[in-house]
């Protein structure tokens, strides 16, 4: 039936049980970024001196009970929005995480990174968020079949290690 022409679908694809999932966390991860966009210029504006100064203001003044929107969205962005977004690009990379990688993951999900040098720590954001879109992202929602013959193509000089 259904479910077994999608199977077949799978193996003549040649896609895994977890390709098919890094290609889902992957797809995941891409929705997960494009709704953080919305937040990064809120969560810029407490960049710099004058950011960090308006940062430990906005800081004090919701621990006073005032409700600051923006200090909200920061604290949301850096303490619950990009440990998750990071969490699942580690998800999509699977086991094939280099330490690279997961040295970059722990420093951008790190809240004292925020909190010290909310510069820095953007960056540090914005890099792995361009990593993923085009390098992870690209390659994952790919089948391996698709990949397989992209190298195939590559392959004219039948020379794989590229040695001659």
């Amino acid at each position: 039936g259904i479910v077994q022409s999608q199977v077949d679908q799978i193996v003549k694809r040649g896609t895994t049980a977890l390709g098919l999932n890094q290609q889902r966390f992957a797809a995941t991860t891409d929705a997960i970024l494009n709704q953080g966009k919305e937040l990064i210029p809120v969560v810029s504006k407490y960049s710099g001196i004058l950011g960090k100064t308006q940062g430990n203001l906005d800081a004090v003044k919701s621990g006073f009970g005032e409700n600051m929107p923006d200090y909200n969205k920061y604290i949301y962005f850096t303490r619950t929005f990009v440990p998750y977004a990071a969490g699942e690009m580690m998800r999509a990379l699977g086991v094939n995480a280099s330490d690279t990688q997961k040295e970059l993951y722990q420093r951008v999900i790190n809240p004292i990174s925020w909190d010290t040098n909310p510069k820095q720590a953007m960056e540090n954001y914005n890099e792995m968020v361009k990593l993923f879109k085009e390098t992870v992202s690209k390659t994952v929602a790919k089948g391996s079949a698709q990949i397989r013959s992209e190298l195939r193509g590559n392959n004219k000089t039948s020379d794989p290690l590229g040695i001659r």
